[in-house]
Order: structure tokens, then C-alpha cells, then sequence
């Protein structure tokens, strides 16, 4: 007993790793060409698939409330921490010197690729001298 996919129905001699299960959505996009309009289609796909979710869901994708303030909050321990890394090298210190664990202030942790791009752009910033210490 072969399950379908796609309404094409297996053979009868598929092993298990080549039937599907069913009753679990997906999408699988393929595209000749990795252009501006093949990425733009993909964009749009994506903001198509999140509107319709969240009407399925009786959710208001567009509601500034709990999720803006949390990212309001998040955006500014990241310019803090961001900050503290460019105080650092700016002294001829480390980014590493400031916290082995990438432990922000509060304890507020940060995952490793968070912490190599605000050093990033800590290091950019100071080679270009684009931001001034604050004096204590």
C-alpha cells in the first residue's frame, strides 16, 4: 500500500525512505536562475505564506505590542554590547577580554554568531573611527 504524494501515487514497490507520510505540508521551489526576480518571487512568496498563516490563525501579523517592545529591548543590550566591544578595542583591548562567555550586561547571553558580528562590525568601526568613546 503505496501513499500518495502530490497526487502521484507511489509504486508498490517503493522502499519506506522513498514514501512521504502525508499530511505534512511542505514546498519545494526550484528555480533555473538565482536572479533579483527569482529572489524577489521568493520574498514574496514568503510574505504570501506568512499573511495566510497568520489568517488561519486569527493572528494580526501587523500588531505592534509584546514582540515590538521585545525586540525594542533585545536592540538595545545588542547597541550596548556593541559599544562596550568598540570601548575595548579602542583602549587596545580585546573583544575577548570583555566576556569569555559572551555574557551581556544583566547576564544576558549572546550566541556565538551575534557575538562575531557585533565584533565585526566593532572592529570596522573603530579601523574607521566612525564612533567616538563616551568619557566616564
Amino acid at each position: 500500500s503505496g501513499v500518495s504524494t502530490g497526487g502521484v501515487a507511489s509504486s508498490a514497490n517503493a522502499s519506506d525512505a522513498d514514501m512521504a507520510e502525508g499530511n505534512r505540508p511542505s514546498t519545494l521551489i526550484i528555480c533555473g536562475r538565482c536572479d533579483a526576480f527569482a529572489c524577489g518571487q521568493l520574498v514574496a512568496l514568503s510574505e504570501h505564506r506568512a499573511v495566510v498563516s497568520a489568517r488561519l490563525w486569527n493572528v494580526d501579523p501587523f500588531a505592534r505590542g509584546v514582540g515590538s517592545s521585545l525586540r525594542a529591548n533585545r536592540a538595545e543590550r545588542l547597541k550596548d554590547r556593541l559599544q562596550g566591544m568598540y570601548e575595548s578595542l579602542a583602549v587596545g583591548g580585546n573583544i575577548d577580554d570583555d566576556n569569555a562567555e559572551n555574557n551581556g550586561e544583566g547576564g544576558y547571553r549572546v550566541n556565538l554568531a551575534t557575538s562575531t558580528i557585533l565584533g565585526h562590525y566593532a572592529t570596522r568601526m573603530r579601523d574607521q573611527k566612525t564612533y567616538v568613546v563616551k568619557n566616564p
